[in-house]
Parts: structure tokens; C-alpha cells; sequence
């Protein structure tokens, strides 16, 4: 074999390791992929390799800007050839991205970032959104962009037509007047959860009573324990809340009258039921110390013959804590965190959704 062969055998040998390496150090992490707002607050793509036209990016920015100004929405769009290995997918890629960046704003965490691989074997388009946005653009309805309204264009080879009738379409979400977002009907999964929503309701409010008639029951003094049931009864405001429909039902049909309770202890003096009431706030006898219980006096009045009760009821010692000013502190801190870049500082709430094509 000449000399000449060999110097060209070397040639192509020496181009092709080169190419090879330039298509490895297209691989993105997140920490290299270039952050426009630090550059251009007017910059919301980011394309490294000019995979869309020009044309295109000032499209992208021109409604990324009408986003953010008129729905207090920040939008970004990364595109790249590949991402590292060590990413699993390019939705993974895209929250660790979304959380370096801190986009969208920091009270509100209406940020939405659109992650598109365009390499041959690994392309894919991730949508993550913040927390703010959960609501208003769900995962399902993120899929149903990617599906209907980006993939056609994508798999045409036209990426910057397919983000842009993919941010479009985030607009019209927001906006409300979106054809992907259609009125199909009460949804037959929202009826069961709201049955069994109720049913739950109903057993935890039926568990709650039945402790405080028991409790009544059992008490060494008629008046402590149906003082306690009134607590029982009332079955705590985070029951109510939590169960609300089961509350009301509960209420309505389930108490009837003098079930436990003061009003249901007979007074020691006219013998009758449903005058007896609680006076005021119980008067501390006997302050409480480490180690030792105090003593509280509780005073009760009938409504029906003006009998006039007292009981003393232990209480125990309850050590001061700090929690407020730590929590504040807490707050503080957190509000006067800074994030890299001009993002507006906020975080994802993890939802959003990826498609490969």
C-alpha cells in the first residue's frame, strides 16, 4: 500500500475522531446550557446550536413576552442536540434546569419551561411547570399540546414551527380559550371520589361521636366528661373543613337533641337536662410547674333553676417553645434567597409532561 493511501486513510481517520468528538460535546448539562436572561431580559430561548431560524426565536420571545406582561407568566425554551447520560429523561433534565434557573415568579410560581431534544435517536419535548401553574395547565392537558399541537411540525423536521404552535397554545390555555380544553361532562372518577369523600366523612364524624358518649360514660365527674364530649361533638374545625358535605349531613340528620354534651347532664338541683351550661373560662387554682400538674376550676350554671356547679380538673405543665420567631426566621431567610440569572425566582411544583417522537 502507497504512501499516499496511508496519508489518506490517516486523513479520514483524523476527521472522523473529530466529528466524533464535536457529537460528544454536544451533550448539555444543565449547568452549561446558556441562561438569555442573564444576557437580554427580552430572551426567553435558549438555542445553543441555532436549531430554529432567527425568525423563529423572535417569534418565540414576541408571545413569551406577551405571557409574561398580560398572565404574569415566565416562559423559557431550551433547545439542544443531546443531554448528558446521567439524565434519565428530558423531563428529569428539565426540572433540575427549571430549578436552577428559578424561573417564573417567586410568590407565585407561575414559570413554565419547554425542554426540546432535537437529536436523532433521543429527541423528545418536556414541558415543566411550577407550582402556580399546576392548576392552570395539568399534565394532562401539557400532553395533549406536545401530541396535537407540536409533534405534527416536529416530526416534519420544522422545530420552530412546532414550539411555536406549542407556546401558542399554552397562551390560549392560560387565556382560556383553548379547543384542547373542552367541556366533556362531570367525569365519573369525580363522582366516586366525592362519594367516598362523603362515606369517610361520615365514619370518621361516627367515630368521633361514639368516643365522646363513651367518654361521657366513663368520666368520674357527669359534668368533666360531657364537657369533653362537647369537644368531641363539635368533632374539631379541621373535620369540618376537611369533610364538609359528611359535616353537614352529619348535622343535619345524624345529632338530634341532647346526645352528649352539657345540655344533655341532669342538674343536681331541678334534676331536668338541657339547662346546664359552661360560665366563662376555667380560673387557674393552682399553676401548673415541671413535673407537676396545676389545678383549673371549672364553673357551670343551670339555665332552668340558676344551680350553680364548680369542678377542679387537673391540667398539666406546657413548656414554652420559640416556634413563632423560628418560623419567621425561617420565612426570612427563605424570601431573601437569591437565584442565579434574572428568573423571577421560583420553583417547580414537579408537573408538566415529556414525549418522545
Amino acid at each position: 500500500m502507497s504512501k499516499a493511501i496511508y496519508t489518506r486513510l490517516f486523513s479520514i481517520l483524523f476527521m472522523l475522531s473529530l466529528f466524533i468528538g464535536s457529537v460528544a460535546q454536544t451533550r448539555y448539562s444543565v449547568n452549561n446550557v446558556p441562561n438569555v436572561q442573564r444576557q437580554d431580559y427580552r430572551q426567553f430561548v435558549s438555542d445553543p446550536e441555532n436549531a430554529i431560524s432567527l425568525d423563529d426565536t423572535r417569534t418565540l420571545n414576541a408571545i413569551m413576552q406577551q405571557i409574561k406582561d398580560s398572565l404574569h407568566t415566565q416562559c423559557a425554551v431550551v433547545i439542544l442536540p443531546a443531554i448528558d447520560v446521567s439524565y434519565t429523561s428530558a423531563k428529569e433534565f428539565a426540572t433540575e434546569l427549571f430549578e436552577a434557573w428559578g424561573i417564573g415568579d417567586r410568590e407565585t410560581n407561575q414559570g413554565l419551561l419547554i425542554v426540546l431534544i432535537t437529536g436523532e435517536g433521543e429527541r423528545e419535548v418536556a414541558f415543566e411547570t411550577g407550582y402556580g401553574l399546576e392548576d392552570k395547565l395539568p399534565d394532562g392537558v401539557c400532553k395533549l399540546i406536545q401530541t396535537n399541537k407540536m409533534l405534527p411540525h416536529f416530526k416534519e423536521g420544522d422545530f420552530g414551527a412546532g414550539l411555536i404552535a406549542g407556546v401558542t397554545e399554552v397562551e390560549r390555555v392560560l387565556k382560556g380559550n383553548s379547543d384542547l380544553v373542552s367541556e366533556e361532562g362531570w367525569p365519573k372518577e369525580a363522582t366516586w371520589f366525592i362519594v367516598g369523600w362523603i362515606v369517610i366523612g361520615l365514619l370518621v364524624i361516627l367515630i368521633k361521636t361514639r368516643s365522646a358518649k363513651s367518654t361521657t360514660e366513663e368520666g368520674s365527674s357527669d359534668y368533666m366528661a360531657a364537657l369533653k364530649s362537647d369537644g368531641f361533638m363539635g368533632v374539631g374545625c379541621w373535620i369540618a373543613l376537611l369533610f364538609l358535605p359528611a359535616f353537614i349531613l352529619f348535622a343535619i340528620f345524624g345529632r338530634g337533641k341532647n346526645k352528649g354534651g352539657t345540655k344533655s347532664v341532669i342538674c343536681k338541683s331541678c334534676k331536668t337536662a338541657g339547662g346546664v351550661k359552661l360560665m366563662g373560662t376555667p380560673v387557674i387554682k393552682q399553676t401548673a410547674i415541671p413535673g407537676q400538674d396545676g389545678m383549673k376550676e371549672y364553673t357551670f350554671k343551670c339555665s332552668k333553676c340558676g344551680h350553680i356547679h364548680t369542678e377542679l380538673a387537673p391540667y398539666k405543665y406546657v413548656e414554652k417553645t420559640s416556634t413563632s420567631t423560628s418560623s419567621t426566621t425561617s420565612r426570612t431567610s427563605r424570601g431573601s434567597s437569591s437565584r442565579g440569572g434574572s428568573w423571577g425566582g421560583g420553583s417547580s411544583g414537579g408537573g408538566g409532561a415529556s414525549t418522545k417522537f
